[in-house]
C-alpha cells in the first residue's frame, strides 16, 4: 500500500502533514512538524492498538512545550549542563530552556521545526533539514535527515543523517512515549523491561551526568533481567528522589548495532525489542504526566514510558564520555529500530 498523506491542521500558516505508512501488523502516523510519530498502531485479536502517546490536533503540539510526545530532537538530546560548552578553543552559549541547562536543542529543537518530508518508496519516508550557523547557539551549518521505515520484522527503524560544515555536536534522537496496553489506558509500571546494561549515567541534581558511572548491581536501575517498572520505582534511593522516578542514561553494554532493551505489555501481551548503534539510552517513565489531555483522554503519571537511544548527556562537557563532536566533512550515522512483536 502506498504511504497516504492527508492535512492534519495549520501551524503559523504552515500546513501540517501527516503521513501514513502500513506494513504487516504495523501502521505508523508521522507528522512533517517536528517529524513527530503521532501513532503507531498493532494489530492484534483483541483489535488494534495505538501504542504511542500523543495529541489529537496540530494546534496541542504548537502549544506542547513539556512533553516533546514523538519528536525527532537535536541538535543535542538530553540536557547540556550551564547551556555551554568549549569547542576548539571556542566557548557557545545555548538558550536555558531548563533552568540552568540547555535541553533537547533549546528552545526552538528540532522538534519544532518543519521538515521537507519525501516518500522514499512504499515503507520508508525521509525527513530532511538545514539547521544554520548559530542557531540555538550551536557552531555550523548542519544538513539532517531522517528516515522513518517499517521493516519486514515487524519493526519501525529510524535511521539519522548529518553532515556539517564544521565541527559540531550531534546527538540525535526520538522521545515516543510507549504503553504497551494501547495509549490512554492506565500507567505503566506493570510492563515488564529488561535493559541490556550494566551502568547508568548518574545525575546531580539538577538532572545532568557529570563524568561518572554507576554499576546497576544491588540497586533499583537493575534491568539487567526482565522486572515490572513500578517494582522498586519508588524505593528509597538519591537518584529516584531526584528524578521523580526513573529518567536516567544507560550505558548499552555492546559496541555497534546490537539489543539495548526489550518491555512487554502486562494487559496486551504486546512485546517491543530495541535495537540501535548508539552507546546509551535514557529511559523516562513518564514522571511528569500528570494531566496531559492526549488523543483519548488525560495521560496520568506513568503512563508512558521513553526508551530514547543517544549519546550520554552533557558528554560535550565530560571527557569521561565518548564524543558527540561531529567532525566537519565526516557523516553523522544512527539506526535505532522497535522491533514489536504480538
Amino acid at each position: 500500500m502506498a504511504i497516504r498523506t492527508n492535512l492534519f491542521g495549520n501551524i503559523k500558516g504552515n500546513d501540517v502533514s501527516e503521513y501514513t505508512v502500513s506494513r504487516g501488523n504495523l501502521t505508523v502516523k508521522i507528522l512533517n512538524f517536528g517529524g513527530i510519530v503521532r501513532s503507531l498502531k498493532v494489530k492484534t485479536l483483541n483489535g488494534d492498538k495505538d501504542i504511542v502517546l500523543g495529541y489529537g490536533t496540530a494546534e496541542e503540539y504548537e502549544r506542547d512545550n513539556d512533553t516533546y510526545f514523538g519528536s525527532i530532537i537535536g541538535r543535542v538530546a538530553n540536557r547540556i549542563a550551564g547551556g555551554k560548552f568549549t569547542l576548539n578553543g571556542s566557548e557557545y552559549r545555548l538558550f536555558l530552556n531548563d533552568k540552568t541547562n540547555c535541553l533537547h536543542g533549546g528552545k526552538e529543537g528540532f522538534n519544532r521545526k518543519f521538515w521537507q518530508a519525501d516518500v522514499m518508496d512504499e515503507y520508508s519516508l525521509r525527513l530532511s533539514l538545514l539547521s544554520a550557523d548559530g542557531e540555538e547557539g550551536f557552531p555550523a551549518n548542519l544538513r539532517v535527515s531522517v528516515v522513518y521505515s517499517l521493516t519486514e520484522r515487524n519493526g519501525l527503524k529510524i535511521e539519522y543523517l548529518a553532515t556539517a560544515d564544521g565541527d559540531t555536536p550531534v546527538s540525535l534522537t526520538n522521545h515516543s512515549y510507549f504503553n504497551l496496553n494501547g495509549e490512554g489506558n492506565g500507567d505503566i509500571l506493570g510492563h515488564t523491561l529488561t535493559l541490556c546494561s550494566d551502568e547508568i549515567t548518574p545525575v546531580n541534581r539538577d538532572f545532568v551526568p557529570v563524568g561518572e558511572f554507576l554499576p546497576v548491581a544491588g540497586t533499583p536501575f537493575d534491568f539487567r533481567t526482565a522486572k515490572k517498572i513500578g517494582k522498586d520505582i519508588d524505593a528509597a534511593d538519591a537518584q529516584l528522589a531526584i528524578c521523580g522516578g526513573y529518567d536516567v542514561n544507560y550505558v548499552k553494554n555492546s559496541v555497534g548495532y546490537g539489543l539495548v532493551a526489550e518491555a512487554q505489555g502486562d494487559k496486551s501481551g504486546i512485546k517491543m525489542s530495541v535495537y540501535t548503534t548508539e552507546r546509551g539510552v535514557q529511559f523516562y517513565s513518564g514522571n511528569f504526566l500528570n494531566g496531559v489531555k492526549g488523543k483519548t483522554g488525560e495521560y496520568g503519571n506513568r503512563y508512558g514510558f521513553c526508551l530514547e537511544t543517544q549519546g550520554y548527556p552533557n558528554a560535550v562537557n565530560s571527557k569521561e564520555y565518548p564524543s558527540v563532536i561531529l567532525k566537519a566533512g565526516e557523516e553523522y550515522r544512527s539506526v535505532t529500530e522497535y522491533v514489536i512483536g504480538v
